[in-house]
C-alpha cells in the first residue's frame, strides 16, 4: 500500500512540475508580446505624431502643395532650364562674332595676325577721330603695343586674335559712347613666359583681381580688358549698354570713378588738341558798347556755383568663353536675355532741368540781378524743342585769334629779334626777348629759334630748317601767348558764331556783347570751349523777368548735314 502511495505521490509531483513550467512559459510569452506589443503602439504614435506635424507644415505651405501648384512649379522649371540653354548659348556670343571666333579666320602666319592687328588699330583710330575722341598716346594701340612692330609668336596667334576680337567690341563701344578722350586700353597680365619681357609693353597690361573674375577652370576660360575714359555719367551709361547689346558676351567686374580736372584730362589726352582751331580774320558783326556801373556788372560773365564736373572711368570687363565646343546660339535667341538697359534718371520736381545723374550733377547758375537760380542738365539728358524759338541758335565756337603773328627772326644766335605783325593795324615791328611794345600792349617774354623738320609736302628738298619762336604776354590780359613762324596764335577768348533768326548773315560774339532782335535783347554772358556752350540772358517786355539760358554747340557733322541735305 505504501509503495502504492508512495509512486502516486511522485507521478503528482512531475506533473505538477511540467504544469508550472508551462505556466511560467506561457507568462513569460505573454510578458514578451505584451512588451512587443507596447513597442510598436510607441513606434506607430510616433509615426503618427510625425505625420500629424507634417501635416501642419504642409498646410502652411504658400502656395499650397495642390495640383494647380505642382502644374506652375514644372511650368517654372521648364522654363529654368530654357533659360539655362539660352544662357549657356549667350557665352558663345552672338552668331557673327561666334562664328568668327570658332572658323577659320584665325590668321595662319605670323604675317596675317600683324596685318590683321594694324588694320584693327587703323580702323578703331579713325573711328576716334570720326567721333571727335582725342586719344592718350598710352592708348594710341588700343592694348597692343607689343605687336606694333613685331608680329605675336605662331603659339599666341590665335590667343592673340581671340583677344583683338574683344578688344575690337570693346572700343567699338565705348567710341560709341562718345567719350571725352580714352586715356587707356589694357589687356590682362599673361602668365610668365607668355609675353616678353620688355618694359616698354607694360603699358598693354594690368594685373586682374581673381576676386572679380568669374573664370572657373574646365569650365569657364575668360580674357579681361581694363579701359580708363574720360566723360560723363551719360558716357558710362551709354557705354555700358552698349556692351550689353554687343556680339561677344561681356561680363563688367568694376567701375572705378575718379574726378579730373577737364584742362588736365584734355592735357594728358592730346597737348596738340588746339592746333586745329580754324583760323579766320573774317570781319565780324559785333554790336559793342561801352558800358560802366551797373550795367558792366550785369554783363560780366556768369560763373556757375555748381560747375560741371568730368571724371575718370576705369571699368574693367571679362570676355567669357565656355570650355569644349559650344553650340552656335541659334539666330535671335540670345536677344530673349537683354531684360534691360541703364536708363537715365528723371528730373525732379522743381523742373525739367533739374535732372542729377549718378556721378554728374547739372551746371547751376546764380544770377544776383534777378535773384535766381537757373541749370543746364548733364549732357545728353534733355534735349527739347522749346515751344517758342528762342531765336538765336549757336553755330561754332572757337579761341579768337591773337592779334600779333610772328612772321620772321633776325639777328645773331644771342641776341635774337622777332619781327611781329599786328594784324589789326598791319604794322610791323621787330622786338627781342624781355622788350616792351606798350603801342601794341604787349611785353616780348622769349624768342628762341631751333630747327624743325619740314614737311615733304614743302618740296624744297630741306629735312628740316630754322622756325622762330616767341613768349609774349598780353598786358591787357595778363595772359601768355606763343607764337611761332606759320602759325596763327590763339588767345584765351573764345568767339561764338551765332545764327540769328531772320538775318541773312551769322554773327560773332564774345563774352559780355549785346545783340537786339526787334524788342528783344540779348546778352552774351559766358562762352566756353569743353563743353561747348554759350549762356545768354534774354530780355524783352513780353517776358516777366529775364530768362537765362545755355546754348551747346552743334557736332561738325550736325553742321555739314545742315549744310548739305
Amino acid at each position: 500500500m505504501k509503495k502504492r502511495l508512495a509512486g502516486r505521490s511522485g507521478r503528482n509531483s512531475r506533473r505538477f512540475a511540467i504544469a508550472l513550467i508551462a505556466g511560467g512559459l506561457i507568462g513569460m510569452g505573454e510578458i514578451w508580446w505584451i512588451h512587443e506589443r507596447y513597442g510598436a503602439m510607441r513606434t506607430a504614435m510616433a509615426r503618427v505624431e510625425r505625420q500629424r506635424r507634417e501635416q501642419h507644415d504642409l498646410a502652411g505651405i504658400r502656395p499650397p502643395p495642390t495640383r494647380a501648384s505642382a502644374e506652375a512649379i514644372a511650368d517654372d522649371l521648364t522654363r529654368m532650364r530654357q533659360r539655362v540653354e539660352l544662357m549657356e548659348t549667350a557665352l558663345v556670343g552672338r552668331e557673327p562674332a561666334a562664328r568668327s571666333a570658332q572658323s577659320g579666320n584665325v590668321p595662319a602666319s605670323r604675317t596675317e595676325a600683324y596685318f590683321d592687328l594694324a588694320a584693327f588699330v587703323e580702323r578703331a583710330g579713325a573711328l576716334a577721330r570720326a567721333h571727335h575722341v582725342a586719344i592718350a598716346s598710352e592708348a594710341a594701340h588700343f592694348g597692343f603695343a607689343e605687336y606694333a612692330n613685331e608680329a605675336p609668336e605662331v603659339g599666341q596667334i590665335t590667343a592673340v586674335f581671340r583677344q583683338r576680337l574683344v578688344a575690337s567690341c570693346v572700343v567699338e563701344s565705348l567710341l560709341a559712347a562718345m567719350p571725352r578722350a580714352l586715356l587707356a586700353i589694357k589687356r590682362e597680365r599673361p602668365p610668365p613666359g607668355q609675353a616678353r619681357a620688355d618694359r616698354s609693353f607694360a603699358a598693354d597690361y594690368f594685373s586682374l583681381d581673381r576676386r572679380l573674375s568669374v573664370a572657373r577652370p574646365g569650365h569657364l576660360e575668360t580674357t579681361a580688358f581694363s579701359v580708363a575714359f574720360t566723360g560723363d555719367t551719360a558716357t558710362l551709361r551709354a557705354f555700358l549698354n552698349q556692351l550689353a547689346r554687343g556680339e561677344q558676351p561681356i561680363l563688367v567686374r568694376s567701375v572705378e570713378v575718379e574726378p579730373r580736372e577737364l584742362g588736365e584730362v584734355l592735357a594728358a589726352a592730346n597737348p596738340r588738341l588746339n592746333a586745329g582751331w580754324p583760323q579766320s580774320t573774317a570781319s565780324s558783326v559785333v554790336l559793342r558798347e561801352n558800358r560802366g556801373g551797373a550795367d558792366a556788372r550785369a554783363a560780366e560773365p556768369t560763373r556757375p556755383v555748381v560747375a560741371r564736373t568730368t571724371a575718370k572711368f576705369t571699368v574693367v570687363v571679362e570676355h567669357v568663353e565656355l570650355v569644349g565646343k559650344p553650340r552656335l546660339p541659334p539666330a535671335g535667341r540670345v536677344d530673349e536675355l537683354v531684360l534691360g538697359s541703364w536708363l537715365p534718371p528723371a528730373a525732379q520736381s522743381r523742373g525739367p532741368d533739374w535732372i542729377f545723374d549718378v556721378f554728374t550733377s547739372p551746371e547751376i547758375f546764380y544770377h544776383a540781378r534777378s535773384n535766381a537760380f537757373t541749370v543746364h542738365p548733364p549732357t545728353g539728358l534733355r534735349d527739347e524743342i522749346p515751344s517758342e524759338p528762342f531765336g538765336v541758335e549757336v553755330l561754332s565756337i572757337r579761341p579768337e585769334a591773337f592779334r600779333l603773328r610772328l612772321i620772321g627772326h633776325v639777328g645773331p644766335a644771342d641776341d635774337w629779334r622777332g619781327a611781329f605783325e599786328n594784324t589789326l593795324t598791319g604794322e610791323v615791328f621787330l622786338a627781342g626777348a624781355g622788350r616792351a611794345a606798350p603801342r601794341h600792349d604787349v611785353e616780348i617774354r622769349t624768342i628762341e629759334v631751333k630747327r624743325w623738320p619740314t614737311s615733304p609736302d614743302e618740296g624744297d628738298g630741306e629735312t628740316s630748317r630754322w622756325v622762330g619762336a616767341s613768349v609774349v604776354r598780353d598786358t591787357l590780359t595778363g595772359h601768355d601767348i606763343t607764337l611761332a613762324e606759320g602759325i596763327t596764335g590763339v588767345s584765351r577768348t573764345m568767339i561764338a558764331t551765332l545764327d540769328v533768326m531772320g538775318e541773312p548773315e551769322v554773327r560773332e560774339v564774345r563774352a559780355g556783347d549785346r545783340l537786339s532782335i526787334g524788342e528783344t535783347d540779348y546778352v552774351i554772358e559766358a562762352i566756353k570751349a569743353s563743353p561747348p556752350e554759350v549762356a545768354i540772358t534774354r530780355t524783352s517786355p513780353k517776358l516777366t523777368e529775364p530768362e537765362h539760358h545755355i546754348l551747346m554747340a552743334p557736332a561738325p557733322e550736325t553742321i555739314a548735314a545742315k549744310e548739305n541735305p
